[in-house]
């Protein structure tokens, strides 16, 4: 192979890695994207869920004596 052809192929090569990094990186932030309000709905009620996780603990425990 010749000079030329060489640096073609490697240009070729890092074209395709950059592209799957970008792939996995647009991925991801697709992912946390769709997780953020997720997250922010579970810290918004956090106490709420807290509350009534005690609650119910106490009423089942309750029941069982």
């Amino acid at each position: 192979m010749s000079t030329h052809q060489d640096l073609q192929h490697e240009v070729e090569k890092t074209r395709r890695e950059l592209s799957e990094t970008v792939d996995e990186l647009v991925n991801r932030m697709d992912i946390s994207q769709r997780v953020r309000p997720l997250v922010q709905a579970v810290k918004d009620y956090r106490l709420p869920i807290a509350l009534f996780a005690l609650s119910l603990a106490l009423t089942l425990w309750g029941r069982r004596k």
